[in-house]
């Protein structure tokens, strides 16, 4: 269909042929609907019928079938001749909408950071491997410092998880987050019990940054640096909220 060029007109004033073959060919090729052979009628009864007025519309062309039908008082939009979603009353169907269609969670995961990182320096360090990169959209990011379930000792200490060992006196640990080479959340932990270990099963956050790739760390001290804080099967996760 063209760009409209009819002209006004009075009454009792003649329609140009041209004009009247205008609105037939945007009536024929664009406005009325089409059945799936190209055929400017509703699926069922008559175009304009008080049961059916207009039951499915069809557009472009007839092998790409594209059509937007009534489905038992619900919109259904089809494409290639398939059901893709349908709208009812309260708004968009879930169930009718493919698995495929639907956005995948935002997440990333960093590799296991081993059976064993130990850190003794009194300055942050980075912990092996937890480290991750992903890109948002401006919404919240979770963060979770986690066991990679990688081994069967879980909650027990040296087993998966985060220990804070000292052989005398009592000894403080810091794990730290950063985005990029900002601090975003510092925890402290503490213990007074020479020769024994407390042990941490992990650590979670919320961080809120715009849209942008980022890249997120662990890192790890020790206040006294004579102790240590070891790292045993954890990954750091990121997941946009």
């Amino acid at each position: 269909m063209g760009t409209n060029t009819i002209p006004s007109a009075s009454d009792g004033t003649p329609i140009p042929a041209s004009d009247h073959n205008s609105i037939k060919e945007a009536l024929g090729n664009d406005l009325v609907p089409r059945n799936t052979s190209g055929v400017a009628t509703a699926v069922q009864g008559n175009l304009g019928t008080t049961t059916y007025p207009w039951l499915a519309f069809y557009f472009g062309l007839v092998a790409s079938g594209l059509s937007i039908r009534e489905n038992s008082g619900k919109i259904a939009f089809y494409v290639g001749g398939a059901n893709v979603f349908e709208f009812d009353s309260g708004g968009l169907i879930d169930e009718s909408v493919p698995l495929a269609a639907i956005a995948q969670p935002n997440y990333v995961e960093s590799s296991n950071c081993g059976a064993s990182v130990s850190i003794t320096s009194s300055s942050f360090t980075d912990v092996t491997n937890l480290s991750v990169s992903i890109t948002t959209i401006g919404r919240p990011v979770k963060l979770l410092l986690c066991s990679s379930g990688d081994d069967s000792n879980y909650g027990s200490y040296n087993g998966n998880g985060i220990d804070l060992y000292y052989a005398s006196g009592n000894n403080t640990g810091q794990i730290k987050f950063l985005r990029g080479s900002t601090q975003i959340s510092v925890n402290q932990y503490y213990y007074n019990s020479p020769g024994n270990g407390l042990h941490i099963s992990g650590e979670e956050m919320i961080d809120y940054p715009s849209a942008g790739t980022y890249t997120y760390k662990v890192q790890a001290l020790v206040f006294s640096g004579l102790g240590s804080i070891s790292f045993h099967n954890m990954r750091l996760v990121a997941v946009e909220l």
